[in-house]
């Protein structure tokens, strides 16, 4: 982590976002000297609230990855830290900071919280300015926050504008999402007592290889005359992502299906929180590249954000909670970020 002086309250900053006089090389080889000349709105925010940065944190390469496994998990040593916001989520999860800020793309916050035994915040997608972040995929990157406590995620909330001042909204679980759980983890999400069913979900087959596709073309259109430079110092994970690239037509009809999923899961949202496990699995070793998800082993980033990327398909906000050994999370309608976290403060609280 490159650091400074801090006193105080304290961000950990995911090395994609801008932090003045601080590296911002998203982990990649050809921006190993890129130091940033000026903080990022979402950082000059924190500052102008008592926040000192800590550092800059380790991510995954671009943001490709759920794993950030050069980093060790301070909680649990054999276990992953998650990524893409791995660094952020270990910095908190040591000490080392009161927030970690990081971006979610299709659960690159939310993954870490689980794995790190978190708090996270992934916003409504535009609610925070994206500006001064080098982009994975603006299509669905948003940034978020991670948090060793629940209220200072509430803390660091109220810094970006949202208050727990509303009712707290109706808790549904997602049955869907408990279909493809291991049964370790549907053991613990019942212990949870969360009994209304929510709507039938859109097919997740469908909306992933369309999230993948738009993916895929909007890093290449960030990286792709710098990859095509030195293709031999590409990281694998880039390499193998762009050798893959979607055509124009591939990618309209991507866009076609995100668009028509995404309005589905903001109806089936509609006037409800949706609780499910943040993970299907339980936290993969550090170096795990496979998991095995409802009977089949697939790459652990399939594994891993099977459960989160909806809400990146549909811009929806959501939080993680930590509780009784495992990682629950709450998706809220789309703006409804102070029910949000209304409602789960009713539910920690048993109100």
């Amino acid at each position: 982590m490159a650091t400074l002086a801090a006193t105080g309250p304290s961000i950990a900053v995911k090395d994609m976002i801008a932090v003045k006089g601080l590296p911002q090389t998203a982990g990649l080889p050809w921006r190993a000297r890129n130091v940033a000349e000026a903080d990022a709105p979402v950082v000059a925010t924190f500052r102008g609230a008592g926040f000192g940065v800590a550092g800059v944190t380790v991510t995954d390469a671009a943001g490709f990855g759920t794993m950030t496994p050069q980093v060790a998990n301070p909680k649990h040593p054999a276990r992953a830290v998650g990524g893409s916001s791995g660094g952020s989520a270990a910095a908190v999860a040591a000490g080392r900071a009161t927030l970690g800020l990081g971006t979610d793309s299709g659960g690159s916050i939310r993954i870490p919280a689980a794995y790190c035994d978190l708090f996270a915040y992934k916003p409504t997608a535009g609610r925070v300015p994206m500006d001064g972040i080098l982009p994975f995929s603006p299509t669905f990157d948003t940034v978020g926050l991670l948090a060793a406590t629940f209220d200072d995620l509430v803390a660091g909330a109220k810094i970006l504008g949202v208050t727990a001042d509303t009712p707290p909204l109706p808790l549904t679980h997602d049955g869907a999402a408990l279909a493809v759980c291991a049964p370790s983890v549907c053991a613990a999400f019942a212990g949870f007592g969360i009994n209304a069913p929510a709507p039938p979900s859109p097919d997740y087959d469908t909306f992933a290889p369309a999230h993948s596709a738009i993916a895929i073309c909007e890093a290449h259109t960030v990286h792709g005359a710098s990859f095509a430079k030195s293709p031999a110092d590409a990281p694998p994970v880039i390499a193998s992502a762009f050798a893959a690239l979607p055509n124009s037509k591939t990618l309209a009809a991507a866009r076609a299906t995100v668009h028509a999923a995404g309005a589905a899961l903001r109806a089936r949202n509609a006037g409800r929180v949706i609780a499910s496990p943040t993970l299907p699995i339980p936290p993969a070793d550090r170096y795990a590249t496979t998991a095995c998800l409802a009977g089949e082993a697939v790459p652990i980033t399939n594994a891993n954000i099977r459960l989160t990327l909806a809400a990146n398909v549909a811009g929806l906000p959501a939080l993680v909670l930590p509780l009784s050994g495992t990682s629950l999370m709450l998706t809220a309608p789309h703006g409804a970020d102070a029910s949000l976290f209304a409602t789960a403060r009713a539910f920690l609280t048993g109100a």
